[in-house]
């Protein structure tokens, strides 16, 4: 018989780190399978070692879908000149040790839907893990926030009530356009300049800027107050101010904000408005005055008739060269004066037509200074110098 050798070897440290290896193996494929993060192992050839689920989540392909960097990039870049520039991005950062972040670009899905997504990979000695996140829904909302800015500023540019934001102290943050034309600036870069106290400089009314700042501290809002600001040139406008307080944490007004409405022809027309009603009650008064004139006038114009009625007889009655004609005389003449006046009271109560007509100034002072004699004790004398012309 043979004999027969038997080497014995102790192996079971290499078994243990074996399993060891095989187990931090399992946990690391374990750590990438449930990331929430698209996971690739690609080998240096650029073919796929390994997707997690969360890759083909954002993607829809699987590791059979795209076993290579050729498969990966015709499906996911259909596009030929876009598929070149990228595959050129992604030779650069073939280094050693080097991290490869590309910027963010649209691949083609499984589903045929388009999404927005980036990539970063890190090349290590055997293999290159990278990593993508789907940016579709962040981009879509960055896209909604820069249009409503736009719409915003637009609307804020192009609107015609102004529009301002201020600090408390009275300076201007920001001011639209609108509320720089209505206060005579040419720019909102002007009016922000300078304006530096908006309590001095643009308040008429010193007492409604205080007024109005104190609304804002106890209130926190202001709604259609009214004042008048000056403008650029030295007038002035009515103003409708409509604006809120912000306030901090503790509770500390940081700025207003608000709008202006420019309501000077308004204005205007309620004062026009007042005053027509003003001439209206007037009138209406002065026609009332008029009637009872007017009735006043016919009654009295009645007694005036009966007056001249018996002068006149009188007339008759005494001599000619009777002392008593003179006084008849000035009786007759007071009485036809008193008749005048009642004609013009029943003008002015419209009940007779006016008639304009020359008349001699200076007889109509001397038949006044008869009827003064006469009337006037005789410790009054009275003089008169008249032009020697009878002026009419």
């Amino acid at each position: 018989t043979g004999d027969i050798l038997i080497r014995c070897e102790d192996i079971t440290g290499l078994v243990k780190a074996q399993q060891d290896l095989e187990s931090e193996r399992s946990t690391f494929f374990s750590i990438l399978e449930n990331l929430p993060l698209g996971i690739v192992l690609a080998d240096h050839f650029g073919d796929c070692m390994f997707v997690n689920a969360h890759f083909t989540g954002i993607t829809g392909y699987t590791h059979n879908d795209v076993p290579t960097g050729r498969d990966w990039l015709i499906k996911a870049y259909p596009d030929p000149e876009h598929r070149k520039k990228v595959l050129v991005a992604w030779k650069k950062g073939r280094l050693p040790g080097a991290t490869y972040e590309a910027a963010e670009c649209r691949i083609a899905c499984k589903d045929g839907q388009e999404k927005i997504v980036s990539f970063q990979a890190t090349c290590l000695k055997d293999f290159t893990i990278i990593v993508l996140s789907d940016t579709t829904a962040r981009k879509q909302i960055e896209s909604a926030l820069k249009h409503n800015e736009d719409r915003y500023r637009s609307i804020y540019e192009n609107a015609i009530e102004g529009i301002f934001r201020s600090e408390p102290d009275g300076r201007f943050l920001s001011a639209n356009p609108a509320h720089a034309r209505m206060l005579g600036y040419d720019s909102s870069e002007e009016l922000i300049r300078d304006i530096i106290d908006i309590g001095r400089q643009l308040f008429v009314d010193p007492g409604d800027h205080r007024q109005f700042k104190g609304l804002m501290e106890t209130q926190g809002i202001v709604e259609k107050f009214e004042t008048r600001l000056y403008r650029k040139d030295g007038g002035t406008i009515w103003v409708s101010l409509n604006a809120r307080a912000a306030r901090n944490d503790s509770g500390e007004t940081i700025y207003h904000e608000g709008t202006a409405e420019d309501i000077t022809g308004r204005k205007l027309m309620e004062e026009e408005k007042i005053e027509l009603e003003a001439r209206l009650r007037q009138s209406e008064k002065m026609e009332a005055i008029g009637k009872l004139a007017g009735g006043i006038a016919h009654d009295f114009n009645n007694i005036l008739a009966v007056l001249l009625g018996h002068s006149g007889i009188l007339k008759i009655r005494i001599p000619e060269d009777d002392p008593l004609q003179a006084r008849v005389k000035q009786i007759i003449d007071t009485i036809e004066k008193a008749s005048n006046f009642t004609k013009s009271l029943l003008a002015f109560s419209r009940k007779q037509d006016a008639v304009l007509e020359p008349v001699r100034i200076n007889a109509i002072i001397g038949k006044s200074m008869c009827i003064l004699e006469g009337l006037l004790p005789k410790s009054i004398d009275l003089e008169t110098a008249l032009d020697d012309q009878d002026v009419t």
